[in-house]
C-alpha cells in the first residue's frame, strides 16, 4: 500500500508454492520465445531459477521487505543510466527527465536513510507513521528480520541510494557501447 504523501507498507502474507512454480515456468517460457534476444533471454532465466531458489529460502522475507527501497534505487540507477547513455531517442529533453526522475528517487533515499541513521527524532517519528497503522519496511527489515538496530538499516539504505548513480554510470556506458 501506498499513500501519494509517502507512507507504504509491505506486506508478507504466506507463500503460495504454485505460484513460485508458475512464475518460473512463465519466465522460462518467455525466454524460449525471445531466445534471439540474448540479454532478455538470459535475464529471464536467471529469474526462472532464482525465484524457487529464494522464494523457499528465510531470506525471501528481507528481499521482500528490503524490496521497496530496491526497486526505487534500481529504477533510479535505471533513470541515470538512460540519462547517461541518450536513452532511446537521445535528446536533451530525455536526458533531463531520466536526470531528474532519478535524482529524485535517489535523494528521497538518501534523506530518509540519513535522517534515520542521524536523527533519534525522525526515528521516532518513523516509528509511529506507518501506513494503516502498521510498522514501517525499515523497522520491519531491521527488528524483525535481520536483528539490527534501525541505524544501520538506514546506512545499507544511504550506501545503496549512493551507489544507484555509479551503477546507472556504469550500465549507461555499458548500453552506448552496445549501441555504438
Amino acid at each position: 500500500a501506498i499513500a501519494l504523501h509517502g507512507e507504504a507498507w509491505t506486506g508478507i502474507a504466506e507463500r503460495q508454492n504454485w505460484l513460485c512454480w508458475l512464475l518460473a515456468a512463465v519466465a522460462t517460457a518467455t525466454a524460449v520465445a525471445v531466445r534471439t534476444r540474448r540479454g532478455i533471454a538470459g535475464a529471464l532465466l536467471g529469474l526462472a531459477v532464482l525465484l524457487p531458489v529464494l522464494a523457499f529460502r528465510p531470506a525471501a522475507e528481507v528481499v521482500i521487505a528490503a524490496a521497496g527501497h530496491a526497486g526505487e534505487l534500481l529504477f533510479a540507477a535505471y533513470c541515470f543510466a538512460t540519462a547517461w547513455s541518450g536513452g532511446r531517442t537521445d535528446t536533451p529533453a530525455e536526458r533531463l527527465v531520466a536526470t531528474f526522475a532519478g535524482g529524485l528517487l535517489q535523494a528521497t533515499n538518501l534523506r530518509l536513510g540519513h535522517g534515520l541513521h542521524s536523527d533519534a527524532g525522525a526515528r521516532a517519528f518513523y516509528a509511529t507513521n506507518g501506513s494503516l497503522g502498521l510498522k514501517n519496511d525499515l523497522l520491519v527489515l531491521a527488528e524483525d528480520l535481520c536483528h539490527c538496530r534501525l541505524e544501520t538499516a538506514a546506512a545499507w539504505l544511504v550506501a545503496a541510494a549512493v551507489l544507484s548513480l555509479p551503477l546507472g554510470i556504469a550500465a549507461g556506458e555499458w548500453w552506448r557501447r552496445l549501441r555504438d
